[in-house]
C-alpha cells in the first residue's frame, strides 16, 4: 500500500483541521499518527508530505468546550447518555437528558447531535453552550415506549425535515403548501 502525493495533501490538511479545532487530546493523537505515517513513507514522499502548504485557521473551541469535547467523545463510544446543563441563545438555562449519536463541526462551533428526552425530538446542542455535562447509563424503560428507535439516521432526517420547513418560501403568487385544500 503505498500513498500519492495529493493523498497525502489530503492528511496533512484533516490532520491540521483536527489540531486547530478539536480538543487538546485530539491534537496529540493526529500528531502522533501523522508522526507514524511520516516514518514510513519513503523519502521523497515524506519531503512531500513536510511541504504541505495546506493550512485550516488556527482557532480554539471556546472555553470549556475541550473538556466538554473529550468528555462527549467517550459518551459516545461507550454509548452511554449524558445530563446536561445547556444555554441556548436566548441565554434560558435548562437541564436535558440526551442519547448522544454524533459530534459535528460546524463553522466555528462543534454541536452535539442527539436525541432531547426534554424535548422528545431530536436536538442539535453548541458544544461551547454546555455549562456542565456527566455521563449517565441509557434508560431501557425510556427507550422502550418509543415509537421507533433513536438513531443517527432519525437525526438527519428530522434535521432534513426541519430544514425544509425552515428554509420554504413560497414564489409570488404561490399558496403556501400549509394552506393549500
Amino acid at each position: 500500500m503505498a500513498f500519492n502525493v495529493e493523498e497525502l495533501q489530503a492528511l496533512v490538511l484533516g490532520a491540521r483541521l483536527v489540531e486547530a479545532w478539536a480538543d487538546p487530546e485530539m491534537g496529540v493523537a493526529v500528531r502522533s499518527a501523522m508522526s507514524k505515517i511520516e516514518s514510513v513513507l519513503p523519502e521523497p514522499l515524506q519531503a512531500a508530505m513536510l511541504r504541505t502548504a495546506l493550512f485550516g485557521p488556527p482557532m480554539r473551541s471556546a472555553r470549556g468546550a475541550d473538556h466538554h469535547l473529550r468528555r462527549l467523545r467517550r459518551v459516545l463510544g461507550d454509548e452511554r447518555w449524558v445530563d446536561l446543563r445547556y444555554v441556548d441563545a436566548q441565554g434560558v438555562e435548562t437541564e436535558r437528558v440526551v442519547v448522544p449519536l454524533g459530534l459535528y463541526f460546524w463553522g466555528p462551533s462543534w454541536l452535539l447531535a442527539g436525541y432531547c428526552w426534554l424535548r422528545n425530538a431530536y436536538r442539535s446542542f453548541r458544544v461551547d453552550r454546555i455549562r456542565s455535562c456527566s455521563d449517565v447509563l441509557p434508560d431501557e424503560n425510556r427507550l422502550s415506549m418509543l415509537e421507533s428507535p433513536i438513531s443517527l439516521a432519525g437525526y438527519i432526517a428530522a434535521m432534513e425535515r426541519q430544514h425544509e420547513t425552515e428554509t420554504y418560501a413560497p414564489a409570488v403568487g404561490e399558496m403556501p403548501a400549509s394552506r393549500a385544500q
